[in-house]
């Protein structure tokens, strides 16, 4: 049989003045929920107006700048798909933000929960937003859709199922390093350079949308796509059927392919960032309870040592944060010195350390905290180094890991209630002490 030459789709049915597109620009963002941290795009920031000192960096920064009357919108997010999986991976919603003008203005919020922790957390999350007054502008629905594809000003494919003849934009072939004659206009042209573990999510799910409407009309996938160099890029695609067959079939599909690949790599550097702490160079509580994801049968039995500094808050009222912020380094070295290769450290809180000893049972783990203790306050003792409180606890195989960091720390405040009261004189008294040096070293100078 014959088939219908391809023609490619003129582009009247995507045109959309340039100022159009630059005011409506797809805003992408980047969220790590346990951590509180986000990342946006600089089309996203531009939008906002924000300089970078100002840019929003935690959800509470979020939602100084969200309509009031939309803060139910965004408790409703967090309850169900943040921090537990009821309603799913994928969100949509609007919302009215505020600009550095002071004005608001309404965008649809479109999330995806990229992973969640073994309690059904989100701790990825990615998305983008489009400006929602101009798209209610635009009556017919097929119309919306196509303008909210454009104004995403990336990659736009339009798919003949009658017949599999695809039209890829220009941009969406060179996202990916292809010129057109290295990209035929056919549906095989894209599904070949999906990634394999990712073929299933993405291509079959499209398919059942296509072949039937019981699976709805739409569709929204985060994947991996082969670029021509050979590396695989993340895009993240939408999708919808614009018309079907009297069998209920797809005549025509539409949809844009987004480059998130910026979004990615941020996060991967993210991570790395929040694996450290910066100000003592030990492990971050990112990492601690990344750790604790991670521990398996092989790993029992788990301690855990819980380490606080004794009156950081006085070293800080008295003598400065800079101050403060040496003493908590102090306490990191020390825990490095006397901590065994095979032990991780952690700092978990302003002025709280834990050390997460597997394989270790609370014979040996008390042991090694009596070690630590011993050397720790041969230091003290001399004055070189602050006064620290511990606590410890042990998990032994199948009981449960979130009561260990508890029991560690409910330990470590009986012990600390012991000897708070005097080595709160002592330290108070060091700082004093510290304060009168420099004030005689500063007469003598003057």
């Amino acid at each position: 049989m014959q088939r219908t030459p391809y023609v490619k789709p003129t582009p009247s049915s995507f045109e959309v003045a340039p100022s159009t597109v630059q005011e409506n620009e797809t805003g992408m963002w980047y969220w790590e929920p346990l951590a509180d941290t986000f990342y946006f795009s600089e089309s996203y920031l531009a939008r906002l107006g924000y300089n970078d000192d100002e840019t929003p960096t935690s959800s509470a920064d979020l939602i100084n700048i969200i309509h009031p009357e939309d803060l139910t919108i965004v408790q409703r997010i967090q309850e169900n798909y943040i921090y537990s999986a009821k309603d799913g991976n994928r969100y949509e919603h609007r919302l009215r933000v505020r600009a550095r003008s002071g004005n608001y203005f309404s965008i649809v919020v479109h999330g995806y929960i990229l992973h969640r922790d073994s309690m059904q957390r989100a701790t990825m999350v990615s998305g983008f937003h489009i400006n929602s007054e101009r798209l209610a502008t635009i009556d017919h629905e097929e119309q919306r859709m196509k303008f909210a594809l454009q104004a995403a000003e990336d990659g736009i494919w339009d798919w003949n199922a009658e017949t599999n003849e695809v039209y890829y934009s220009p941009k969406y072939i060179a996202m990916a390093g292809y010129t057109e004659d290295e990209f035929p206009p056919t549906a095989d042209s894209w599904a070949s350079r999906v990634h394999p573990d990712d073929y299933e999510s993405t291509v079959a799910m499209q398919l059942q949308i296509i072949n039937s409407p019981d699976h709805g009309d739409s569709f929204e996938c985060i994947y991996r796509f082969l670029h021509k160099e050979g590396h695989w890029i993340w895009i993240l695609g939408k999708g919808v059927v614009t018309s079907r067959k009297a069998d209920g079939k797809a005549r025509r599909v539409t949809g844009v392919h987004i480059d998130i690949n910026e979004l990615q790599n941020a996060k991967e550097n993210l991570i790395k960032t929040l694996k450290k702490d910066t100000l003592t160079a030990v492990y971050s509580r990112y990492s601690f309870e990344q750790r604790l994801e991670t521990i398996t049968t092989a790993d029992y039995p788990v301690s855990l040592i819980y380490v606080d500094a004794d009156g950081l808050k006085i070293v800080n009222d008295l003598l400065g944060h800079t101050y403060g912020d040496e003493y908590l380094r102090k306490i990191s070295s020390m825990l490095a010195r006397y901590t065994r290769n095979h032990d991780s450290i952690y700092r978990i809180g302003g002025d709280e350390f834990v050390i997460l000893l597997p394989n270790t049972g609370r014979k040996n783990a008390n042991e090694a905290l009596l070690r630590l203790k011993n050397k720790i306050e041969e230091q003290s003792a001399i004055g070189d180094s602050p006064f620290v409180s511990f606590g410890l606890s042990t998990a032994m195989f199948p009981d449960e890991l979130d009561t260990l960091t508890s029991n560690a720390d409910t330990h470590m405040y009986e012990n600390k209630r012991i000897n708070q009261e005097e080595r709160h004189k002592l330290i108070r008294q060091f700082c004093l002490d510290i304060i009168s040096k420099t004030k005689a070293t500063a007469r003598n100078v003057s």
